[in-house]
């Protein structure tokens, strides 16, 4: 969500992913015409993975799907799994409602910074179209690895077996995330990486990250100095990354006036950054 609070020219910058051609870090399996569905119930199991084996989805055998408005599934079904690294930019440049978010727990709507351990998004339509939104009866299996260089703020290190993880969901609506659930990071099937698993009642973006902190609209006062040329303001970019694991946060686009003060908006409180310009 975007606040303005004053009067003035503002550059808005929103990031996505090419399906066709997705960034690095960004991973993505479809499969057209598989399974059979009848009366909204599945016959057979049905599993997906990324071409790296980095997500992998399980729609067990008696899976009952319904859209949006309830409508059951019918025929066979198209799916698309995609998955989002936690470590490159071009993948986290485009987590929905960017990392600087907000996320529902217990009733309550809370301000922070996700510490992501992995994303993924997954559809399935059926051969009139129809898109699942829900399960019924059952759940849908997912799994997904987690790089060893993961950084867990909640014990400042890298990422360990045992270690908890957060399960959200996304609701596009709103642009909120909710909490679900933890569940345990395990070993995984190769020495980079380990690996987490949780079953999902319903189709969304589904993320494993911790989140901590709050954020102020304003963060601190910035005076840029130097030599403006001709131009008595002009625009500089940036990203804010997070000091503890290198990692991207987001991008940033400030209209720089000589010796004038601006503010980044949405800034992290608690978390110490640095940006490069």
């Amino acid at each position: 969500s975007i606040t303005i609070s004053e009067q003035g020219d503002f550059n808005l910058t929103v990031f996505m992913a090419n399906i066709e051609n997705p960034p690095h870090g960004v991973s993505i399996r479809t499969i057209e015409n598989t399974g059979l569905v009848e009366d909204g119930t599945l016959y057979g199991d049905i599993e997906v993975k990324t071409a790296g084996d980095e997500a992998c989805i399980l729609l067990p055998n008696g899976l009952r799907m319904v859209d949006e408005s309830g409508t059951r599934l019918e025929g066979t079904l198209d799916i698309r799994l995609v998955y989002y690294n936690n470590i490159s930019d071009g993948s986290l440049s485009t987590f929905p409602g960017g990392l600087v978010s907000r996320v529902e727990k217990y009733g309550s709507v809370l301000d922070g910074t996700f510490f992501p351990a992995g994303l993924v998004s997954i559809e399935i339509f059926d051969q009139y179209g129809r898109k699942a939104r829900y399960f019924e009866q059952t759940a849908l299996k997912l799994t997904m690895a987690v790089p060893v260089r993961t950084f867990n703020p909640e014990t400042k290190s890298e990422v360990q077996a045992g270690d908890e993880i957060p399960v959200q969901s996304y609701d596009p609506e709103t642009g909120i995330w909710k909490y679900h659930q933890t569940t345990n990071v395990s070993v995984g099937s190769r020495s980079d990486e380990y690996e987490v698993e949780t079953w999902i009642p319903h189709l969304s973006w589904w993320s494993f990250d911790w989140f901590q902190g709050n954020y102020c609209n304003n963060g601190i006062e910035l005076i840029f100095k130097g030599d403006f040329g001709e131009c008595d303001c002009i625009t500089m970019d940036g990203i804010i990354r997070k000091k503890a694991d290198n990692t991207y946060l987001r991008h940033i686009s400030l209209n720089v006036c000589q010796d004038s003060s601006v503010f980044v908006t949405n800034a992290p409180t608690g978390l110490p950054v640095y940006i490069e310009w």
